[in-house]
This record gives structure tokens, sequence and C-alpha cells, in this order.
């Protein structure tokens, strides 16, 4: 799902709404001519240099959690691909570098700076870190995460592993940066997006409704960092109740990373 700072006033998109034509950065000739060859025909089978065929992001700057993984990885070789620069957000910086090496051309284009989604203290930190950079904010991609790991564990803020990374961390990231995204889309522009990756496990979080011949499934806040209960599928699953909850669930559609 993305929500999009289109010229300083936040919007929200989906996989369901037809994509919004993507201006290049330079200039309004050249929005035009690559705005109208972006396909939005997109499907299950659609690769990420299929729905960026066209695109010229040369100048833009995205932050990207999660580069090292298969999303991550793919998406910043494509953006990079594209003419984009790549802000990692890396636990691990060694992983990440080698990651870099890896992609044809990323050596210039991608900044490594420290981040553990285990530590809000260390989110801040990032965004202070790229704050001081003074550069322009085009996109946050929130693609790493933790999923169903056997044992119930908090982080050192005291809250359970799957919510903190992959849904508490983001939102504070996002937050931390928003003004960054609305400052170039207003001077730009250029649309600003936050994408999340949300997953169909979130059909299977915990059942939380009481007293009713079909309990639902959701946020089990009452035991959310406590041990009592804890599954693997279901603390992922409450992770990814919150993807699709994040931004207003009648202005946004859900992409499904699960293969």
């Amino acid at each position: 799902m993305e929500c999009f700072f289109p010229n300083g006033a936040p919007s929200c998109w989906g996989a369901r709404d037809r994509q919004p034509s993507v201006p290049s950065s330079s200039g309004a000739s050249s929005s035009s001519s690559s705005s109208s060859s972006v396909s939005t025909d997109y499907g299950a089978s659609s690769t990420a240099e299929d729905v960026t065929a066209g695109l010229d992001l040369t100048g833009r700057v995205y932050v990207v959690t999660g580069g090292t993984g298969a999303i991550g990885a793919e998406a910043c070789r494509v953006l990079i691909s594209r003419g984009a620069s790549i802000v990692f957000a890396a636990r691990d910086a060694k992983r990440a570098n080698a990651t870099v090496a890896s992609i044809e051309g990323a050596a210039a284009k991608v900044i490594v700076l420290t981040c553990d989604l285990a530590s809000m203290r260390s989110v801040r930190a990032f965004a202070a870190a790229f704050c001081a950079l003074a550069m322009p904010l085009h996109g946050i991609l929130c693609a790493a995460g933790i999923v169903a790991e056997p044992l119930f564990d908090l982080t050192e803020d005291g809250v359970e592993r799957h919510f903190a990374i992959n849904h508490l961390s983001h939102f504070l990231l996002v937050h931390e940066l928003t003004n960054e995204l609305v400052r170039t889309a207003a001077s730009s522009g250029v649309q600003g997006r936050v994408v999340l990756v949300a997953s169909s496990a979130h059909h299977f979080a915990y059942r939380v409704r009481r007293g009713v011949t079909k309990p639902s499934r959701g946020i089990d806040f009452a035991n959310l960092n406590e041990p009592f209960g804890y599954t693997a599928r279901g603390a992922y699953g409450q992770s990814k109740v919150r993807s699709i909850h994040w931004f207003p669930y009648d202005r946004v559609g859900v992409v499904n990373a699960d293969p």
C-alpha cells in the first residue's frame, strides 16, 4: 500500500485504484512523456521492472528498510537502475554493504545508515542522521520485518518483537521523516510515497472478540506484551493487521507480498 504526499498534501493510493501519473524530476515536458509510457495494468505476476518501465527517477531519493531481504534488495536494484538514490536503513551495515556491492551501479547511489528496528532509540537516531544529510526525500519503502518467531520476546522498549519491528518502528520512522517528505513534495512538485508491505497473514491474527458465536481476529492489546497465549502465527498476524489499518482503509488497497 502507498500513501502519497502530492505537493505537501497527504493522500492514499492502493492496489485497487488507478495509479496517478508520476512526474519526472527533469521537468514538465519529460513528465508528460514519462507518465504516458507507464502502464497501470498490473497483476500478481508483475515485476518491479514492469511497474517502473519508462520512469526516469534521476534525482529521487528513497529510504528503504529491509534492503538486504528479497523484496527490499530487488526494489533497490530496480530503483537504482531507474536513476534513483537509496538510503539503506540497515541493522547490519556489513550485510548492507555486501548487498550494495552485488547491485550494478549501486556504489555511487547508496548511503548506508544504521537503523535497528528493534530499538526506537535507533530509529530516532537514524532519522536524525538522515536529516543531517540535507537530502530531499521522495519516498520510504518499509520492507523490513520478522516472520513467525517461535519464542516470545520483547524489544529493549518492552514491546513484543513482531509488533515493534513490523509496525511500531516503521510508524515512528515515517513520523520522524514526514516533514522531509512534505517539504520535498512542496518544493519539487513530485509526489512523496510511503510504501508498506502487507500480508494475507493478517487473517490469522489472534481471536480477540469475546462473547459472540464467531469471534473475530485482530490485535490482542490486553496481552500485547505478555507471553500469555503467544503463538508465532498470531503475533505475526496481528502485526500485519496494523499494516492494513495504518492509513484509512476505505482509501487504501492492500499490496500482498505473499508468494
